[in-house]
């Protein structure tokens, strides 16, 4: 658990009552053969997070996510949002 002491008599929490987390882009790096064999120090001790807007991280796995992506890229006028991180 994020928090170290649950509210008594909860048994789930809205997600604005939790801590901010961030989570890794990629999971795959936690099934390479060097985290198997280093763990967390596999990438070494000098490596730093960057924070990336959640938009600069879609994930296309299917057709579905590919025409998610294609209809933000084409829409017009594009949202803020869109039009800051796509710059063609």
């Amino acid at each position: 658990p994020l928090l170290s002491a649950w509210p008594a008599g909860y048994s789930k929490l809205q997600r604005h009552q939790l801590p901010k987390a961030y989570h890794p882009f990629n999971l795959e790096i936690f099934r390479h053969r060097g985290w198997m064999e280093w763990g967390p120090g596999f990438m070494g001790q000098k490596i730093a997070p960057i924070l990336q807007p959640r938009i600069t991280g879609f994930d296309i796995d299917d057709r579905d996510g590919f025409e998610i992506v294609k209809a933000l890229i084409e829409s017009r006028p594009r949202a803020e949002i869109v039009a800051t991180h796509l710059r063609f």
